[in-house]
């Protein structure tokens, strides 16, 4: 058997401390039907990390702490998790998910915000505090992407032209769909005339959103904590965007 695979390569890993539990067992790495003999591409990816990071003395080139691994346990687990739990019929029903937090879902919603502005709500001044707002958030989350420059996980190369296949922490779609779908629930704040109506009008943002942050996970097309950052981000200047928005109508 291959250094790389089955229980010779999962025992490396553990104890080298870069996963340290047992993935076969506990997540399901090695799912009905997948030879252990053939290597997968997950297999691939944390071989190289293993190798990349392995040190003759045996110790790990690095260390670890409690916290890192608690997250690295997160990713990894959720990221083994999705891709042994994937069916035709889910896949099907989460493909919209990524519509609606592509391009066209995102210009789709930030176009219902400014018509929201500009026609309904008649506060064009506010225009311009929206566009300062996405833009200077935008960079923001594309300057934390460049700056941690951390890989997404490989499967995602499979699932995106080779063009959107970017860096992943944090999540751009789960953070531009989360501000994006706040933005237009605040602005809708108008229409609400009773307290059920705030909380359906808040219930659908929250369903859409999560919607759209499982599909980013089910598809692996990031891990959980790229997802929490763009969420985190998401909210946090969607709050910032609210108290702007009024102030600017006032």
């Amino acid at each position: 058997m291959s250094q790389t695979t089955g229980p010779t390569y999962l025992g490396r890993v553990a104890k080298e401390g870069i996963w340290r539990k047992s993935l076969s067992s506990k997540y399901n790495l090695f799912p009905t039907g997948v030879s252990i003999g053939q290597p997968t591409l997950a297999e691939h990816k944390y071989t190289t990390a293993a190798a990349d990071t392995f040190d003759p003395s045996g110790q790990t080139a690095f260390s670890y702490n409690p916290l890192m691994d608690f997250f690295q346990g997160l990713d990894k687990g959720a990221y083994y998790h999705f891709q042994a739990s994937r069916t035709p019929w889910m896949d099907a029903l989460m493909t919209p998910s990524r519509i609606l937090a592509g391009p066209a879902g995102i210009l789709v919603l930030m176009g219902i915000a400014f018509f929201l502005l500009i026609f309904v709500q008649k506060r064009r001044s506010a225009v311009a505090w929206l566009v300062v707002i996405v833009a200077l958030s935008g960079a923001a989350v594309e300057g934390l992407r460049w700056l941690v420059r951390r890989d997404r996980p490989d499967v995602a190369g499979l699932e995106v032209s080779e063009t959107e296949f970017s860096l992943s922490f944090p999540s751009r779609a789960v953070f531009l769909a989360t501000l994006a779908v706040l933005i237009v629930a605040l602005l809708l704040e108008h229409a609400c005339r009773r307290p059920w109506h705030y909380f359906l009008l808040y219930l659908i943002a929250a369903a859409l959103i999560g919607y759209v942050t499982f599909g980013q996970l089910y598809f692996s097309l990031h891990y959980v904590t790229d997802v929490i950052a763009g969420l985190i981000g998401g909210f946090a200047v969607a709050l910032l965007s609210r108290r702007l928005l009024y102030q600017s109508s006032g």
